[in-house]
């Protein structure tokens, strides 16, 4: 155990060096390259219909990239229900606000079933894909 003076922290100095020069601490490392952070983080906000996932998977690693490769999948898909749902949208001046009388309606509920069993059916197609190329 250090004595009292050398474990004492100096006026105005920093506690890594003092942690160090106590030896509590052995050496110091950051976890981000900040430089290519940001150059991963600005190609992933100017390229938002296709994430560069390759990037992602080597900077921050295999589950933040597979969590941008579903979040890709699922935006890209939720355009089929987006594209009905307007089209409901459009429809209800048409057959009223009331929506037992809108056909459009009774097309968006039995689309959605089918559109989410298909989601899942293709995304883990694609995940497979992914675990083969990675």
């Amino acid at each position: 155990i250090p004595d009292k003076e050398s474990t004492t922290l100096l006026e105005g100095e920093k506690l890594v060096p003092y942690f160090t020069r106590n030896g509590f601490l052995d050496e110091v490392i950051t976890l981000h390259d900040r430089i290519h952070q940001k150059e991963v983080m600005k190609q992933v906000m100017q390229k938002v219909d296709r994430v560069p996932v390759k990037e992602i998977r080597e900077y921050f690693g295999d589950e933040v990239a597979m969590y941008f490769a579903w979040m890709q999948h699922y935006l890209w898909l939720l355009f089929i229900p987006g594209v009905f749902g307007v089209v409901q949208i459009l429809a209800s001046p048409i057959y009223n606000p009331d929506i037992e009388n809108n056909p459009a309606a009774g097309l968006l509920s039995l689309l959605i079933p089918i559109w989410a069993f298909m989601f899942v059916k293709l995304w883990k197609r694609r995940s497979e894909e992914i675990d083969i190329e990675w």
